[in-house]
């Protein structure tokens, strides 16, 4: 019974140290909006990339707009091509 209480000693200190929660959240779709993107729930993978082939399913993503000039959330930058009006932040 001695062996066990060292394995359940270190497993109560393991575990315990594990975190369930972050503790400073970022709003993205917020964040997005306050720098002058747009939230799109239903986005394209393939927006800013050039790609001639593209899945078609949706990806939750902030957009990043010509009139805005291309602004992004703060860690972000604009996935663009040139000539188009807006792009992915990444």
């Amino acid at each position: 019974m001695k062996e066990v209480y060292p394995i359940i000693l270190l497993s109560v200190l393991l575990l315990g140290g594990c975190a369930s929660e972050i503790d400073d959240p970022v709003d993205i779709p917020t964040a997005c909006s306050t720098a002058g993107g747009e939230w799109n729930e239903c986005s394209s993978p393939c927006l800013g990339t050039g790609a001639e082939i593209c899945a078609q399913v949706c990806v939750a993503q902030c957009e990043c707009l010509e009139e805005n000039g291309f602004s992004c959330p703060e860690g972000y930058t604009c996935r663009k091509i040139d000539g188009e009006s807006k792009g992915a932040c990444a």
